[in-house]
């Protein structure tokens, strides 16, 4: 048996695309930098940014998978600072850990391996892994 499907509807963003925008507007990326974040090429910027408005879904695993581990990294460091801005601060901010770049330069730079290691980073930061 095969579940229904809701079809797309225009305006309506999805979880993963809401959880998406408040980084985006939480860490004030550009749209580059947003596309980068999801995996894309910068010049992709307006597809991203129509995925943002809701005039087009987000489709693909790895964007998904993305967006979850970014998600982590902003949850645990809101929880372990108590505010955005102050998370904000430590994103920018040179890790010794991570080379001596800060997070949010190695997420620039839209590897997958880099998320990775930010989110690792933070786990360990925060005890959440050893």
């Amino acid at each position: 048996m095969v579940a229904d499907v809701e079809p797309f509807q225009p305006g309506r963003l999805t979880g993963p695309v809401k959880v998406f925008a408040k980084l985006v507007e939480s860490w004030n990326l550009s749209d580059d930098d947003a596309s980068v974040f999801l995996g894309f090429e910068p010049a992709d910027k307006n597809l991203v940014r129509s995925i943002l408005e809701g005039r087009t879904t987000l489709r693909g695993r790895d964007a998904k998978d993305r967006i979850t581990s970014l998600y982590v990294i902003w949850s645990i460091l809101t929880t372990m600072f108590g505010d955005a801005v102050t998370a904000t601060r430590w994103m920018s901010e040179r890790q010794r850990a991570l080379g001596d770049k800060s997070p949010i330069t190695l997420l620039k730079e839209g590897s997958m391996e880099n998320l990775l290691r930010v989110k690792h980073l933070v786990e360990f930061i925060a005890g959440h892994v050893s």
